[in-house]
C-alpha cells in the first residue's frame, strides 16, 4: 500500500499554500484519503451504522435463503427414503391388484358387443387400457425394482410422483370409457352421473357419510340395459 501526495494541483482550483493531502492506494478500494493526523480511512468510521446494519441484515437475510433452499433440495433422512420406497412397492401392488377388475370389465363388455354392435369401438378402447395397465404394472415394478431405500430422498420422490401420477390418469380413462359406455347403452348424450374428484384440502369428520360414495358406475351398472340386472330379469315363459 502506497502512500501519495498530492498539492493543490489536485485540487481544481485551489488556492497557492493549501495544505497538501494525502492518499494511499487501497488493493478494493483504490485511491483513499488519509486524515492529516494519518488516520487511515476505514469502514467503520467512513460509513454510518444504520448503513453498516441494513448491509449486514441483506447478507444475512441472502445466506437465510441459500439455506432454505438448499434444504429444500436436499431434504430427506431420518428413514424417509425407506418410507418413500415402501409407499412405491404398495403403489405397485395396488396397480396390480386393480388389474383383475379392469379384465373382468373387459370380459362384460365384449359380451355386451354381441348384443350391441354399437358398442364395438368403445370395447376396442378398453381393451386398449387394459394393455396399457398391463405394461405400466410391468414397468413401474421394474424402476422399484431398480432403486432401493439407500437411494436419495429427492430421486424416489420424483419417482414416486410420477407413478402416482400414471396411475391417476389410467383410472381417469378407465372412469370416463365406462361412462361413455352408460351414455351409448341409454342412447343419450348424457355422460352419467360425474364423479367428484377428490379435494387436496377437503376435509371429512371421522364416520360422517362420503357423498362421493356410490356416485361411480361400474361396468355392470352402464351395461344394465343390455345384459340385465340380475334378479329383476322378467320371468321366462
Amino acid at each position: 500500500m502506497g502512500t501519495v501526495e498530492n498539492a493543490q494541483c489536485m485540487k481544481k482550483g485551489g488556492t497557492p499554500g493549501a495544505k497538501a493531502e494525502r492518499f494511499e492506494w487501497h488493493r478494493d478500494l483504490g485511491l483513499v484519503p488519509v486524515s492529516p493526523d494519518g488516520e487511515r480511512f476505514s469502514f467503520k468510521t467512513s460509513f454510518p451504522a444504520p448503513m453498516r446494519m441494513t448491509a449486514r441484515s441483506l447478507l444475512f437475510a441472502g445466506l437465510s435463503v441459500l439455506v432454505i433452499l438448499a434444504g429444500c433440495r436436499t431434504y430427506g433422512g431420518r428413514g424417509t427414503e425407506a418410507q418413500t420406497y415402501e409407499e412405491m412397492g404398495a403403489a405397485v401392488e395396488e396397480l396390480e391388484a386393480d388389474l383383475g377388475p379392469a379384465q373382468s370389465d373387459l370380459q362384460q363388455l365384449r359380451a355386451a358387443v354381441e348384443q350391441d354392435s354399437s358398442l364395438a369401438p368403445l370395447a376396442e378402447r378398453y381393451n386398449d387400457l387394459v394393455q396399457l395397465h398391463e405394461s405400466m404394472i410391468s414397468a413401474q415394478r421394474q424402476r422399484v425394482d431398480t432403486l432401493s431405500a439407500e437411494v436419495s430422498y429427492r430421486t424416489l420422490h420424483r419417482s414416486y410422483g410420477a407413478m402416482i401420477t400414471d396411475q391417476k390418469l389410467l383410472r381417469t380413462q378407465y372412469t370416463r370409457t365406462v361412462r361413455r359406455v352408460y351414455a351409448a347403452v341409454r342412447d343419450t348424450t348424457a355422460p352419467g352421473p360425474e364423479v367428484r374428484s377428490t379435494s387436496t384440502y377437503t376435509i371429512t369428520p371421522v364416520d360422517y357419510p362420503d357423498p362421493r360414495k356410490g356416485a361411480e358406475v361400474t361396468m355392470s351398472e352402464a351395461l344394465a340395459p343390455v345384459t340385465g340386472t340380475p334378479g329383476l330379469q322378467p320371468p321366462e315363459e
